[in-house]
């Protein structure tokens, strides 16, 4: 398995992040924090305990505590269908371009 794709054990704390693609941006504006970090907490919440995070132009790191392992499969790919996806797409959008942020 690739070193940058560990599984994610429970009851673990973890140091994640993800960034752009280049050199776009994935916060062009304040209103973009304020949505992430609303998608972020409602999406996530089930599934871990944010400790602390960093909101970066171009990326973002997060430092969670993982709950139970069952909770963490059944909610994965919902996080990523109504987190990262939604706010790439506000992301282009809002930007007019025609490329993919992560």
């Amino acid at each position: 398995m690739n070193k940058y794709h560990q599984p994610l054990l429970p009851d673990h704390t973890y140091h994640l992040l993800s960034r752009a693609i280049g050199s776009e941006k994935l916060f062009l504006c304040e209103e973009n924090y304020r949505f992430f970090l609303e998608k972020l907490n409602k999406h996530t919440s089930p599934v871990c305990g944010i400790y602390c995070y960093a909101l970066i132009p171009n990326h973002f790191h997060l430092f969670a505590r993982v709950r139970d392992e069952e909770t963490i499969i059944q909610h994965f790919e919902e996080v990523k269908k109504r987190l990262m996806i939604p706010y790439a797409t506000i992301c282009l959008i809002s930007s007019w371009k025609d490329s993919v942020i992560f």
